[in-house]
């Protein structure tokens, strides 16, 4: 577009060597539109290059955009099977935690039943002791009792002996 008008007035020149006052003024006219147009055309075109480079910056954007997006997706996936992962085992774990505190319930109860049953025998056995060692105290009084009573008789045991021989002899003299 910028090469017609200088051709387009090279052409009008070339064809009219003269022309009036008034044709010139037209063709001035004619000539001063389309530097106009000319003008408004470049500014155009300025534009239009401009936003072809915003364009092109902004599709550049995009696939930037695009990449990270999909880096993001699958970095959001990986993390999100970290995730489930976790959970998982987070739920096997408190699965294992109750059946640990369950099973140690039932050892706990059969412990504490256990031990209920051994301290009844203890007390039992200490109801025994006790009445035994009653019996035994009882014994040794009695016996003491008859060690004293042992210890008298044979202290008196030769007096009777003498005595006994004593009487022996009255006897044999009065039979005499």
């Amino acid at each position: 577009m910028r090469w017609t008008l200088p051709i387009f007035l090279i052409l009008m020149l070339g064809l009219s060597a003269c022309v009036t006052q008034q044709k010139y003024d037209e063709l001035e006219a004619v000539k001063d539109y389309y530097v106009q147009e000319s003008k408004g055309v470049d500014s155009i075109r300025y534009e239009f290059q401009q936003l072809n480079n915003r364009l092109r910056n902004s599709d550049a954007l995009v696939r930037e955009s695009t990449q990270e997006l999909e880096e993001l997706t699958i970095a959001n996936q990986s993390l999100q099977q970290s995730y489930n992962d976790l959970v998982n085992r987070f739920n096997q774990i408190v699965e294992q935690n109750k059946n640990t505190l369950t099973t140690s319930s039932y050892e706990k109860l059969g412990l504490q039943e256990q031990l209920s049953a051994q301290q009844a025998e203890l007390d039992r056995r200490a109801r025994e002791l006790a009445v035994m060692e009653y019996e035994l105290n009882v014994r040794e009084g009695k016996l003491s009792a008859l060690e004293g009573a042992m210890k008298m008789r044979r202290a008196a045991l030769p007096n009777v002996i003498n005595a006994s021989w004593n009487w022996k002899q009255c006897y044999k003299i009065i039979n005499l």
